[in-house]
């Protein structure tokens, strides 16, 4: 369901020590292969992702997230059938760190969910598709 780089950051100490010695060359890492469409990512982009990974409380929040969003965490995968509330589920076409078979268990999972899939487009959809997103969560909340 992940790929292998988010694994090994979800591995403790692992990923405590990868950070805090890689930091923002792990996020430029992450980018070049998140993002489809290549000439999309600027260096204005890169600096602007990697600056809160020189700070070493926002890498311990984002492995947090990285941990609390683990599906292969039995709890979590038994917790997500309690989400009652209407649900976005937004997913890139070429998306490159969590499977499609991840989506497709939330979306099966949360009652009132919606799936959305973007084409040609990676992990960092806000980036590649800005408006077909913005256009999909406004449409998502008026629905609702």
């Amino acid at each position: 369901i992940i790929a292998p780089e988010i694994k090994i950051l979800n591995a403790q100490p692992l990923g405590e020590l990868i950070l805090w010695f890689l930091g923002p060359t792990a996020m430029k890492m992450g980018l070049k292969k998140g993002f489809y469409k290549k000439s999309l990512l600027s260096l204005e982009i890169i600096n602007e992702y990697c600056r809160p990974f020189r700070n070493p409380d926002a890498q311990k929040r984002t492995l947090e997230l990285l941990r609390a969003f683990d599906l292969a965490n039995e709890k979590l995968a038994k917790e997500i059938k309690n989400i009652s509330v209407p649900t976005l589920i937004l997913r890139a076409e070429h998306e490159r760190f969590f499977s499609f078979s991840g989506s497709e268990f939330l979306h099966k999972e949360i009652r009132n969910s919606r799936l959305e899939i973007i084409d040609d487009c990676g992990h960092f959809i806000q980036e590649e598709k800005p408006k077909e997103s913005a256009e999909i969560i406004i449409s998502f909340i008026r629905d609702k």
